[in-house]
């Protein structure tokens, strides 16, 4: 007991040498010690302009999805280096009950620079872009109006009356430089006519967002999962969207721009018919424009609105066009280049390709192959395009 007695007491001693040695002063009241810092005299400017539209009625309504979560957020919108304050309410008694404030730094106080109000219940999201390259971020909100509609809404900042470059129906976006010219790009995922899902490519234009080019997905709009940016392996960037069928099977589209076109590499596109119109000189030299479309219905729609005057198309896609617009077009004697086709087995496997060789020459002798092919004509099914090599 004596000796835990003697280092207690030792403890006390060098505590109180630590005191004295740190110059603190023992006349300091315990409600000093604990009290907070106070805030600095610019932020207590902002906390009594938040305080008093909370007084006025309004309530704190941070978006509810995304990265960007606070009620109140500080962020470099013009890029001179200095915070502005953006802040979210809702004051339920108004018109446009949704608002998104927006406060500018004087030195050594904020005071209002901007207001953006809206009529949808709630804000989703919020996320802010440099669109144009001058320095500035754009400003992305999602407002939500119910259970299902979602609305984007795109603003820039000029002054004190907040501009509106964009608003459009939308399930997801995404905003990336697609095409490398240094500038990004806004892709905006939205549910089309009998629920497909569509996606629309903007680009800055001449002072304004312009939708540039748009796409059908592989998969319905109620399928769309999640859409992410990344990298092809060539160090492109690209566009990777996810769709989630009922039976949880889920489908990869990887979307990019080229040539100023939204096209998706997962899909068989018109780029091979590109390649066959180049390596035809002659054919090339005939022609006044070659245009790039991104999908083979985009093609048609051009072609029949008159827009185009011919499209280079697989025979069999050709055939189903017809068959299905009967009178509207028509397919020209002579092909202007012919591709094989193969399927590709893991490299080494061979046990699997010498069977399913051996299954296709047992169909192609006994009439199945050809009997299968039958029932798919009418869908663009070119039978004479059919070659087995043994």
């Amino acid at each position: 007991m004596a000796n835990h007695g003697r280092k207690f007491a030792r403890a006390l001693a060098l505590a109180a040498l630590c005191l004295l040695l740190g110059g603190c002063a023992t006349n300091v009241s315990t409600d000093k010690l604990y009290a907070l810092p106070s805030l600095p005299a610019e932020y207590a400017s902002l906390e009594a302009e938040i305080n008093a539209l909370l007084s006025d009625g309004a309530e704190h309504a941070a978006p509810i999805s995304g990265s960007n979560l606070q009620s109140v957020q500080m962020v470099d919108l013009d890029g001179d280096g200095v915070e502005e304050a953006v802040a979210f309410f809702r004051k339920a008694t108004d018109e446009r009950p949704v608002k998104i404030y927006f406060f500018r730094s004087n030195g050594d106080s904020y005071e209002q620079m901007a207001l953006i109000e809206g009529t949808a219940s709630s804000i989703y999201s919020i996320t802010y872009y440099d669109l144009d390259g001058d320095g500035r971020r754009e400003i992305l909100v999602g407002f939500k109006s119910g259970t299902e509609l979602q609305v984007l809404a795109v603003y820039t900042l000029r002054g004190s009356e907040p501009l509106n470059l964009l608003t459009t129906a939308y399930l997801r976006y995404a905003v990336s430089d697609l095409d490398g010219d240094g500038r990004q790009e806004l892709t905006v995922l939205y549910s089309g006519e009998e629920n497909r899902c569509m996606a629309d490519c903007y680009t800055w234009d001449d002072r304004e967002l312009s939708c540039v080019s748009t796409l059908e997905l592989s998969f319905s709009a109620s399928e769309l999962s999640r859409v992410a940016a990344g990298a092809l392996s060539d160090g492109q960037q690209a566009l990777y969207v996810t769709g989630v069928a009922d039976n949880s099977v889920a489908a990869y589209d990887i979307l990019t721009v080229k040539n100023g076109v939204l096209r998706n590499v997962t899909q068989n596109t018109a780029s091979s018919a590109v390649d066959a119109i180049n390596a035809n000189e002659s054919l090339k030299s005939s022609l006044k424009e070659v245009v790039e479309l991104a999908d083979y219905n985009t093609g048609f729609m051009e072609l029949k609105q008159g827009s185009v005057d011919a499209i280079a198309a697989d025979l069999g896609v050709a055939k189903f066009q017809i068959a299905s617009n009967e009178g509207d077009y028509v397919i020209l004697d002579e092909p202007i280049s012919t591709e094989q086709y193969a399927i590709g087995f893991l490299k080494g496997n061979t046990e699997l390709r010498d069977a399913v060789n051996a299954e296709l020459l047992k169909m192609a002798e006994d009439g199945t192959m050809l009997s299968i092919a039958e029932k798919y004509v009418d869908q663009g099914l070119v039978i004479d395009s059919l070659c087995l090599v043994k």
